[in-house]
């Protein structure tokens, strides 16, 4: 069990600590997110809200992971998500369970869709989806917990993109590209 915050640090979200560090100005309050699973500690940072923004994005990740793991997910579109399987008595899925779900790295070609809240907030295309929708994590720019992928031929690409653009209007396509 977690040790309870201080006073000071009740507002703060589940796996963030504030610690005091002094430099040559002063004092200052640096902010560390602790990944529950790897235990790791990442710098957020000396910005209390951005540092409360970013864990909270976190948090959401990892709990739309964990909840995912624990429900079990479909294979949508040949992007693997173990939906079943041999899980060990610390609630972690066997190897053959692993292994049997794989699929080759290669590149995907397709429509994807960026969700947030239950909204599509991204309509995007690419020739290797995995790769760009990492980008996108990476990046931070686009708030989304979750996607979905229809794959299709680099043909297909633009009109697919510029339909469903104009069908869901989401709010991270600034741009509408016209289709044929």
């Amino acid at each position: 069990m977690a040790r309870p915050k201080s006073d000071n640090n009740a507002d703060l979200p589940q796996n963030v600590s504030a610690r005091e560090r002094t430099t040559k100005s002063g004092s200052v309050t640096y902010y560390y997110y602790r990944d529950p699973i790897t235990r790791k500690s990442k710098s957020l940072g000396t910005d209390r809200a951005a540092a409360i923004m970013a864990a909270q994005r976190l948090n959401a990740k990892k709990d739309l992971a964990v909840r995912a793991m624990r429900a079990g997910a479909t294979i949508q579109s040949g992007i693997p998500v173990i939906q079943s399987g041999n899980i060990d008595e610390v609630g972690l899925y066997s190897k053959t369970t692993i292994v049997s779900a794989a699929r080759s790295v290669g590149k995907m070609s397709g429509i994807y869709f960026l969700v947030d809240a239950g909204q599509i907030v991204y309509v995007g295309q690419s020739t290797d989806i995995i790769m760009r929708i990492s980008s996108h994590l990476r990046e931070g720019v686009k708030t989304f917990t979750s996607f979905s992928v229809i794959e299709a031929s680099a043909e297909e690409l633009d009109d697919l993109e510029a339909r469903y653009i104009a069908k869901f209007e989401p709010v991270y396509n600034v741009k509408r590209p016209m289709f044929a």
